[in-house]
């Protein structure tokens, strides 16, 4: 669920740049003042709080958008619509343990209703929530959207395919393509991009022995590609358990994780023996977060700290010669990603990079030639103050990058609170949202958690009762 100036409001925001360490030396994001025209949007807004104050946890039938009013006709106070776009919202929950993902003119959501995954179309005048067909209760979590197929598995571990342009379903057989059963662990069971979906295999229930293989679901019928070097050391069936993937659809690669090894391999070359890079001199790599792929640059969370006891986050080039990754930051334990040569992730160099241990610094950049660069204006602004009395922009702990590299977010993540605001950016600025449904004009920032987006649907959940909203983009 992947450019870095934040802008505030004119009343003497101020926050400390995170420091990003590189190869080549250390780069500091820096502030920009102005903010929105018109009234401060962070006004009243002091950093704490314990819970969402956004207008009513309630959504109609209808969805309702940020130019107009709600069907109570509740008052619109300071309209805020980045770049011209509109918040909805929907009367679908999101379950307490259920995902949520975005595909193309899609919203697939683990409501433990129903079918147990449920989704909506946000484009339709009217979405709601529909049933993914078939007699089985699908597993809440971990499951895959790729355009408009949704990736999914029963507690058995057996895969399925469903289509939500046609609504057609097809059930992988268990024997060639499943997944480890139970309830969903911390890491996805599929990652998908374009056609291809890459998972751990259940050699229990599978038959060949490899451990990892790519489903393409290009044609009306899935076909499948097995890795067919398994690592070494990985003949005990509980590696299922340990392991980790992450797929480039487009060029057709897969990163594999063994301990503290790199496993990559070429989809069009399954035959061959994956490359090895071994990173446990660097800090080894963690299987508690989902690795990211990009071409031949892997984001991935280290597995040792920092001796200040925080997270380190690498970027590796998954080219033969290249023998260490490249730190970007101590981090802390949030979402990072790394989508069409850029990435985000949360800092934590300093006191300074965290809101009561709740909301951190966001910081974004790009891979320019072969080095992770911050998206920043560093070298004309180095000071910055610490003082952040009425909020800061830019501070969150889940992101997401629309795949076409147009819009990166930021929002919450656990229980809602006051600072987890739905933010936007298009280039080295923040924008927040207003809630369409606010009846308090002393309060009406849109709240957001576990935000997540496509080309052309951004979503989000939204207050106690965890409702889905979502932002068409143009």
């Amino acid at each position: 669920m992947k450019t870095m100036q934040l802008k505030v409001s004119m009343v003497g925001l101020f926050a400390c740049a995170a420091c990003l360490i590189f190869q080549s030396g250390c780069v500091r994001p820096t502030l920009v003042g102005g903010g929105n025209n018109g009234p401060n949007p962070l006004d009243g807004f002091d950093g704490g709080g314990n819970g969402s104050g956004g207008g009513g946890n309630t959504s109609d039938d209808d969805p309702v958008d940020s130019n107009g009013v709600d069907d109570d006709d509740a008052p619109n106070f300071n309209p805020l619509n980045p770049f011209g776009l509109e918040v909805q919202f929907t009367d679908v929950r999101v379950d307490l343990f259920g995902d949520l993902v975005a595909g193309d003119d899609l919203i697939v959501v683990g409501t433990g209703l129903g079918s147990g995954v449920q989704y909506l179309i946000p484009s339709d005048p009217n979405p709601v929530a529909m049933d993914i067909p078939g007699d089985e209760d699908y597993v809440i979590s971990g499951f895959a959207v790729t355009g408009k197929h949704v990736i999914l598995r029963n507690v058995d571990g057996e895969v399925f395919v469903f289509n939500t342009e046609t609504t057609t379903m097809i059930a992988v057989n268990p024997e060639e393509f499943s997944v480890a059963g139970g309830p969903a662990g911390v890491l996805p069971d599929f990652r998908a991009e374009g056609d291809l979906v890459a998972a751990v295999m259940d050699r229990e229930k599978t038959t060949d022995g490899f451990l990892y293989k790519v489903m393409s679901i290009a044609g009306l019928t899935p076909q499948f590609v097995p890795m067919n070097n398994n690592p070494p050391g990985t003949s005990d069936p509980l590696t299922a358990f340990e392991t980790q993937v992450a797929i480039d659809g487009l060029f057709g690669l897969l990163a594999a994780q063994v301990d503290d090894t790199i496993y990559f391999y070429n989809i069009a070359f399954n035959n061959l023996p994956p490359a090895a890079f071994d990173y446990s001199t660097f800090g080894g790599v963690s299987n508690q977060k989902p690795m990211w792929l990009d071409n031949t640059r892997l984001m991935y969370l280290a597995r040792e700290q920092s001796p200040e006891g925080e997270r380190i986050i690498h970027i590796a080039r998954m080219n033969v010669g290249t023998t260490s990754p490249t730190p970007v930051s101590p981090a802390t334990f949030d979402d990072f990603e790394l989508n069409t040569g850029q990435f985000g992730y949360f800092a934590a160099q300093s006191n300074s990079d965290r809101i009561l241990n709740r909301q951190a610094r966001s910081v974004f950049g790009r891979i320019i030639g072969q080095t992770p660069a911050v998206d920043s204006d560093a070298v004309n602004n180095p000071a910055v103050g610490d003082d952040r009395d009425d909020g800061v922009l830019g501070f969150g702990q889940t992101i997401a990058l629309s795949p076409n590299g147009e819009y990166r977010f930021i929002a919450g993540d656990g229980a809602e609170d006051v600072g987890d605001l739905l933010q936007i950016s298009k280039d080295v600025s923040w924008e927040v949202f207003n809630d369409p449904r606010a009846t308090d004009e002393t309060d009406t920032l849109l709240r957001a958690r576990d935000v997540t987006s496509s080309d052309n649907v951004c979503a989000f959940i939204n207050g106690d009762d965890r409702v889905v909203g979502f932002v068409l983009l143009d």
